[in-house]
């Protein structure tokens, strides 16, 4: 091997290690869950709620009374929209829900705290006059759990 094939795989070597010595403890671990719905919606569940479930001898299997059940759903309509998105939601237990919207560089755009709701079905709407064509992410928030979709803005 010549001199300039071992500095260079001493380099990458000491690169690495300093990569893994000054960068590895800082990731943190994952603390939400996000699953996408058949109806095009996602929603995120925090870990400590999953495990929470308990499970009996068979892998396979949840027992019944610990299922986890999806708290907060959203649908947005119509989508891509033009000026008017209508947000509707469902809440399966009663919780303080915040309702923001984010453009695609993560700014927030809109944001409106609905305060405290009962379980039901509830909606609202979005005037996006002022704001341009483009993708956006709206997010709704209750207690602990929160769901996310994305809106597409044509002009």
């Amino acid at each position: 091997m010549n001199m300039k094939k071992t500095i260079k795989v001493v380099r990458t070597v000491l690169f690495a290690f300093v990569f893994f010595c000054l960068f590895l403890p800082t990731i943190k671990a994952q603390e939400y869950i996000k699953i996408s719905l058949t109806n095009g919606t996602s929603m995120e569940i925090p870990l400590s709620e999953i495990q929470k479930l308990g499970f009996d001898n068979v892998i396979t299997s949840i027992p019944e009374q610990q299922v986890l059940i999806a708290k907060l759903m959203m649908k947005v309509y119509p989508n891509p929209a033009s000026e008017l998105v209508n947000i509707s939601y469902t809440l399966k237990e009663k919780g303080n829900v915040i309702i923001k919207i984010y453009n695609n560089t993560g700014a927030l755009v809109y944001e409106i705290t609905q305060g405290k709701q009962n379980e039901g079905e509830y909606s609202c709407q979005w005037n996006t006059t002022d704001v341009p064509s483009g993708t956006y992410i709206c997010k709704v928030q209750q207690n602990n759990t929160q769901t996310v979709t994305k809106i597409i803005i044509n002009k």
